[in-house]
């Protein structure tokens, strides 16, 4: 769902627990990282309007570290909240731009 233009939020509809601190979810997201280009994705990530960090991270450190690292691997985004709770019951807004902007101004 777009929140504003070029802002989106993050659908928790097939939300899975990646184990330890990491969360991932299937989307048809387009620009992905890959074995190839391990560092492609322009997706940002936000945590009530604050970006989360750093981006590009490996998979195992998002379960084993969370605070926030997050991956936008293929077509699924690999991610921990900023404090490791849970995002579906934490109450927070997790939303997400692709072309590489900013959190858009209110």
């Amino acid at each position: 769902m777009q929140l504003k233009p070029g802002l989106f939020a993050v659908d928790f509809d097939g939300l899975r627990s990646d184990g330890g601190f990491a969360f991932k979810i299937g989307y048809v997201l387009d620009g992905g990282d890959s074995n190839d280009q391990p560092s492609v994705s322009k997706l940002r990530l936000f945590e009530n309007g604050v970006e989360l960090h750093p981006p590009h991270t490996d998979h195992q450190d998002i379960r084993d570290y969370g605070k926030g690292r997050f991956s936008h691997w293929g077509t699924t985004l690999y991610f921990s909240t900023s404090d490791n709770t849970d995002p579906v019951a934490n109450g927070r807004e997790y939303a997400y731009t692709l072309d590489g902007s900013g959190y858009p101004a209110k």
